[in-house]
């Protein structure tokens, strides 16, 4: 089937590229066969002509080389001013420079043709790709889940986790000192695994109060309440005898 050409011409023998080494003139073809003749879309992405998005990973599978040796001869076509690239987080822009001085205008209409079902095959392929990723992730998750008992598998917070959850709920607890006592168990509550460190925290906290209160109350004999609401009568005792002009005698 005729899917178009692209022209190799002689003065490349001349360039710098051609003296070292045939690997990077096969790299250099391969570039020119499968960059855009004609500006394109990938992913919501601009492809001009002379372009090529692709993913590095797969380029090396196709041309059976590692994708660290694939890197470097990318790098050193750089350097040399062949090509120019662009990276982002989903995939690399390469652009092959001068492309339009030596390959001419856009080709005839088969060519174009060909390219739009490459293109399309290719977004296929990617979505394929995608789904099956995303499957074998909710296999994952559910085999993780599985395994803990139907909740997702617990993870230790960290010192600045439980410092800024104090800091929301208002708990007076050192966040060192309580993530020190669990690593120290493994993070086992009395009836079995931690499934929640915020939980847990909670439950620091009021026994914390607990723990204060009948601390005070062997202090003072008398419970926090307690001191509270004569604390409260004073007060209003004292509003009233101010309003009087008679703040002379304290309540017994």
């Amino acid at each position: 089937m005729h899917r178009g050409y692209v022209k190799i011409w002689r003065k490349m023998i001349e360039s710098q590229v051609f003296s070292i080494g045939l690997e990077y003139i096969g790299l250099l073809a391969h570039l020119l066969l499968v960059a855009n003749y004609r500006p394109g879309w990938f992913m919501g992405f601009k492809v001009e002509q002379g372009q090529i998005a692709c993913g590095i990973p797969k380029m090396a599978e196709r041309l059976s080389v590692s994708r660290s040796k694939l890197y470097r001869m990318l790098k050193k076509l750089e350097e040399l001013g062949i090509i120019e690239q662009q990276m982002n987080s989903k995939f690399t822009l390469i652009t092959i420079c001068n492309y339009s001085t030596y390959q001419g205008q856009y080709c005839d209409e088969k060519q174009e043709s060909e390219q739009q079902v490459n293109s399309e095959r290719t977004a296929s392929e990617q979505q394929v790709n995608s789904e099956w990723t995303q499957l074998k992730k909710g296999k994952k998750e559910k085999k993780e889940k599985k395994s803990t008992g139907g909740s997702v598998m617990f993870v230790p917070p960290t010192v600045e986790e439980v410092m800024k959850y104090c800091e929301e709920k208002g708990y007076s607890i050192d966040p060192e000192r309580f993530i020190a006592y669990y690593e120290t168990r493994g993070w086992m509550l009395k009836d079995g695994k931690m499934k929640s460190w915020a939980g847990a925290l909670k439950t620091w906290a009021l026994n914390d109060k607990a723990r204060w209160r009948e601390d005070y109350i062997k202090k003072h004999g008398r419970t926090p309440e307690s001191y509270d609401r004569q604390a409260d009568e004073f007060l209003a005792f004292c509003d009233e005898n101010e309003a009087k002009g008679a703040l002379n005698v304290l309540p017994a």
